[in-house]
């Protein structure tokens, strides 16, 4: 949130007809980075955040705030609990029978990309993108053809580059829940959700709020689905 991308409307859609004994927000929900060059408080922002906080006060939702690549959160502070919202780097979650480690998911880029440098250089270029990417599908959808994400293919070979390749980064995976002896892992970043098995481990993204509108629900039988908004 925070960037005249984000689909705030579909956001709070998906929260007033969906509910939920626990919400994990895993990342990149406010665009720290952005609020700091572009300061504004529109007002779908703020219905947003506010029904976040009032499903943690109202309602008794558990809510988790994970750490992602655009938050100004210090991770040596973490983690901590406010009022009803414990923020987190990382978190462990049983969910039947097997634990899932849950997280943004940046720290599976190459350590390249974690430098402050690189950051600003990756930061100034998703703004041209997006940018780009409205002027482009307003001319699109002005000559009869329905909306292309050329800013999700980008992104998406972006990320693949900097994971290293699918191959490096289901070792990297299943290297990370061998040492926390964990089942799974469920985390965002790549702007692109996923479900399935990365040999004996199961691998679930939820996508994103901008480009996908996909998230992940889990059922009362423990099982776990992507849904998409408007579907």
């Amino acid at each position: 949130m925070g960037t005249p991308d984000t689909k705030y409307q579909e956001v709070f859609d998906f929260l007033t007809t969906n509910t939920c004994d626990n919400l994990i927000l895993n990342g990149d929900i406010i665009d720290g980075r952005y609020l700091r060059y572009f300061p504004t408080r529109p007002t779908e922002q703020r219905k947003v955040i506010e029904y976040i906080l009032n499903l943690g006060e109202e309602n008794k939702v558990k809510i988790t705030y994970l750490k992602g690549n655009h938050e100004r959160l210090r991770k040596n502070l973490l983690p901590i609990k406010i009022n009803n919202i414990v923020f987190a780097d990382e978190i462990i979650y049983q969910s039947g029978n097997k634990k899932y480690l849950i997280c943004h998911g940046q720290q599976f880029d190459k350590k390249i990309c974690c430098i402050m440098g690189i950051e600003t250089i990756s930061f100034l270029g998703g703004l041209f993108l997006f940018r780009l990417n409205r002027k482009f599908n307003n001319r699109r959808i002005n000559h009869g053809y329905t909306y292309f994400s050329l800013v999700g293919k980008i992104k998406r070979l972006a990320k693949k580059i900097a994971l290293g390749g699918e191959k490096s980064f289901d070792e990297k995976i299943k290297n990370l829940l061998h040492k926390k002896q964990c089942d799974g892992l469920i985390c965002g970043h790549l702007h692109k959700s996923a479900d399935r098995y990365i040999g004996k481990y199961h691998y679930l993204n939820s996508g994103d709020r901008i480009e996908s509108l996909t998230a992940l629900v889990e059922t009362e039988n423990h099982e776990w689905k992507i849904i998409k908004y408007g579907k």
